[in-house]
């Protein structure tokens, strides 16, 4: 038997790096930021990097204008340029310039945050052991304007060599066998009012994995079938319905109801399900009313008010936003607060133990506050 020991360290908060020698507290007391935002928080500017910090950047081949697929096509380093008909690029300025170049001309600007994800996409099509990283305000736009985010959320499709379609969303992500998605080309711009007018093409998902799932076309129709064929990596997803049962539901009062503008599309909603009073066909566990002060307040399934959250008062700029923004973080929460193994294997389990740093087995479940570091140790024990 081989026992190997490998000891982490657990923070509980994100710190920012900065340049070293320097004064973090006189940079944090500067921006008027927490430290931890300094960084990865920024609101005025965005960050597109190559590779996260324990990675290496690597370049493409490009042979007479087009990118060589495959690991053979990539190279650590500065490299060398072999033929005249070969170049060789930075991962990063090549996909940015590739995107930037999409939109330039149809004329559309899109969010930090997307282009990052068309980006990302298009890295792991190519070369999966690099991933790009975007740090920062992602509602900006690549040249420095406001982008506004769009509403409904959108989910990178990639598509294999051999035609198979790639959700670049699992079961950690809430998706479930059944899905509805409508995909739209890259450059399809995100407001509300222009992309679900835009051709799209109706998927479903068929398989569901731990972060991706597989997209099959909705009809065997000849037209279905030529359409899906259109479809290329970095295209986006759009939800059109969604059958998860680990939505949380949440009932709107009639009191509460005329003053909060609700998410009827199912691509906003995420893992929030809204109900009215009307609706009684299903157990909520919390409830939005709006009380003697004309302030809203999130109730538990005893009508008890949620001291932890706070009251909105209606008059408040923004008040619905703010209801609906806490609405989905709570639901967001009880998600993955549910999630599990539901395949445990018993003899696996048993190849490997957890202790912390007393030496001392751990428990199942730790409490660790903000900025608290645990520290504890893996030993494998198996063969």
């Amino acid at each position: 038997m081989t026992t190997m020991t490998t000891t982490v360290t657990v923070t509980a908060t994100v710190l920012a790096a900065g340049p070293s020698g320097v004064d973090h507290g006189v940079i944090a007391s500067w921006v008027g930021m927490p430290l931890e935002q300094w960084l990865v928080n920024p609101e005025g500017y965005t960050i597109l990097a190559a590779c996260g910090p324990h990675e290496k950047a690597w370049e493409l081949k490009i042979e007479e204008g087009e990118l060589k697929a495959g690991g053979g096509g990539l190279k650590a380093g500065g490299g060398e340029r072999e033929t005249l008909r070969e170049d060789r690029r930075g991962a990063l300025t090549y996909f940015l310039v590739q995107a930037l170049s999409a939109l330039r001309k149809r004329g559309v600007q899109l969010t930090n945050q997307s282009l990052y994800e068309y980006v990302r996409i298009q890295f792991h099509a190519s070369w999966p052991q690099q991933t790009p990283m975007r740090y920062g305000n992602e509602n900006l736009t690549f040249f420095g304007n406001l982008g506004i985010a769009p509403r409904a959320a959108f989910t990178p499709v990639q598509k294999e060599s051999d035609g198979r379609l790639f959700l670049n969303a699992g079961e950690v992500h809430g998706v479930h066998r059944g899905d509805m998605y409508a995909v739209y080309p890259f450059d399809t711009p995100e407001d509300d009012t222009r992309y679900k007018s835009a051709e799209s093409v109706m998927v479903k998902v068929k398989t569901v994995h731990c972060l991706t799932s597989n997209l099959v076309q909705v009809e065997e129709t000849a037209s279905a079938t030529s359409a899906v064929e259109r479809i290329i990596t970095g295209w986006k997803a759009g939800p059109v319905t969604r059958l998860s049962p680990g939505k949380t539901c949440v009932r709107i009062t009639a009191r509460a109801s005329p003053h909060l503008q609700l998410e009827e599309d199912v691509g906003q909603q995420g893992f929030l399900r809204l109900c009215t009073e009307d609706e009684d066909t299903e157990p909520c566990i919390f409830h939005v009313t709006l009380n003697e002060l004309d302030e809203f307040e999130i109730l538990d399934t005893s009508q008890k008010r949620i001291v932890s959250l706070p009251a909105i008062p209606l008059n408040t700029p923004g008040a619905s936003d703010r209801v609906m923004g806490i609405l989905h973080h709570v639901a967001t929460f009880k998600f993955f607060e549910g999630v599990e193994n539901r395949t445990p294997n018993i003899s696996f389990e048993s190849m490997f133990s957890f202790f912390d740093a007393n030496g001392d087995e751990a428990s199942l479940l730790v409490d660790i506050r903000h900025e608290e570091t645990w520290k504890f140790r893996v030993v494998n024990r198996g063969d």
